[in-house]
């Protein structure tokens, strides 16, 4: 009995260690497939907007969006919409039940020489389509 209440407070303080962010919002371009690139800390761009509480992100139609803020870490219920005509709601990926937002991840890099990079990645559009476009060519797309 002890060891289960052991195990029991032990899950509720790793799971309370996380660390909340602000939610953010991801406004993609309406019929956009492909990898979306976030980079932060670019001090040629505005910092992030907020609206209601929530970080606004209106990614490019090459998939790209650029600000001067740092990237938050931790847990937030993040919103994926396609912009266009209208608003629509883009279904985030539940395991076996579809999707459209994959691959969610961030890094760094650096050249030789540059300043390091700090950037935010995920894909939209199916499973298939998703393992059809092969990360690392995205990432060479990183300057």
């Amino acid at each position: 009995m002890k060891s289960f209440l052991l195990a029991i407070v032990c899950a509720i303080v790793i799971t309370g260690c996380e660390q909340a962010r602000t939610p953010c919002v991801y406004e993609v371009p309406e019929g956009f497939t492909g990898w979306v690139l976030i980079e932060y800390e670019n001090t040629n761009y505005p910092p992030l907007p907020k609206e209601s509480g929530k970080l606004i992100f209106k990614i490019g139609k090459d998939g790209r969006f650029f600000t001067s803020s740092k990237m938050q870490e931790g847990g937030a219920k993040d919103e994926y919409y396609y912009v266009g005509n209208s608003r629509t709601p883009i279904p985030e990926t539940i395991s076996g039940k579809g999707g459209l937002i994959w691959g969610e991840g961030n890094g760094m890099t650096q050249k030789a020489g540059q300043k390091e990079i700090i950037y935010g990645e995920f894909f939209v559009g199916t499973e298939d389509q998703f393992n059809r476009l092969p990360k690392q060519e995205f990432l060479q797309t990183v300057n």
